[in-house]
């Protein structure tokens, strides 16, 4: 993101939190009240995945990842 100079304050943030002993979930709720800028579907999307990756079976995590991304972000550059 930097090489490109797209703004990753909000990723640095959260980073920083998780670095710093912060649950995912806390890093996250304190990256959304700082940033209130970020798109409600964006920050959805992390907290879905992140949960899934903590929370869920193996088998789960694997469908996901192959369904609800590689799947499609794949047919994206077709």
């Amino acid at each position: 993101m930097s090489d490109i100079g797209a703004d990753n304050s909000a990723i640095k943030h959260f980073i920083n939190h998780i670095e710093n002993g912060s649950h995912w979930t806390m890093a996250l709720r304190s990256t959304r009240q700082k940033f209130s800028y970020i798109h409600q579907n964006s920050l959805d999307f992390v907290e879905s995945t992140l949960r899934l990756s903590t929370e869920g079976k193996t088998h789960e995590i694997a469908a996901s990842f192959l369904y609800g991304r590689e799947d499609q972000i794949s047919s994206m550059f077709q």
